[in-house]
């Protein structure tokens, strides 16, 4: 049951990355949904309005055009059944997708990816090191509740340092790495020490018994 639900499960992530590239090919492909029912077949090879213009003979154009005329091959009465809602996902998900873009630009958006960023950072550094300690340490123990409460409480005040800091301490961008790293420090060794101690007390364990 387990690996039909998860072939199940495969088949629909398929299904719907499958249909978000088609809707966003085609909202990037055509202009509205009058576009898309109502066009003709461009010609494969393109053709310039003015003699001093260069000829666009770019990979981009042609697969641009080629899915163009794929879609023009296909009845309109489908078109309008598949397409059009198909066009209008593929908007919204380019609407959504410039939202974040922009923000990401501001202030705001720059310190939570930052902020996203160094708890990737924290969590790659924690994983390598346990498994190199612990290489039959299971990966669900590895990131238990209290190694992402701690990775994030020490990710959180980097990026308060990072905003209050610079405020406060105007030297404070030279020592923004030092920082940084002193607290990435403190949270790894915050993590590592209670697998540390459970190792330490499973050999003590094996000790005792072994002597008896």
């Amino acid at each position: 049951m387990g690996k039909k639900d998860s072939r199940k499960k495969k088949i629909k992530l398929g299904i719907l990355a499958g249909l978000t590239s088609a809707s966003v090919l085609l909202a990037g492909t055509f202009d509205s949904p009058k576009d898309v029912l109502d066009g003709h077949l461009d010609d494969p090879e393109p053709l310039r309005e003015e003699y001093d213009q260069p000829i666009d003979n770019s990979l981009a154009y042609h697969v641009r055009t080629g899915f163009r005329n794929f879609i023009y091959m296909i009845p309109v009465r489908i078109r309008a059944i598949l397409c059009i809602p198909l066009w209008f996902a593929g908007n919204g998900v380019l609407f959504l997708l410039e939202l974040i873009y922009r923000g990401i630009l501001t202030p705001l958006g720059n310190l939570i990816v930052s902020f996203l960023l160094q708890n990737l950072v924290l969590l790659a550094v924690i994983a390598a090191a346990v498994k190199l300690l612990f290489p039959d340490l299971p990966w669900s123990k590895i990131f238990n509740k209290k190694t992402i409460i701690t990775v994030f409480i020490g990710s959180l005040i980097m990026s308060v340092c990072d905003l209050i800091m610079p405020m406060i301490w105007d030297r404070y961008r030279l020592y923004r790495t030092l920082s940084k790293l002193i607290i990435g420090l403190i949270v790894v060794v915050l993590v590592m020490t209670p697998f540390v101690k459970r190792r330490l007390k499973k050999i003590h364990t094996y000790d005792i018994e072994y002597d008896m």
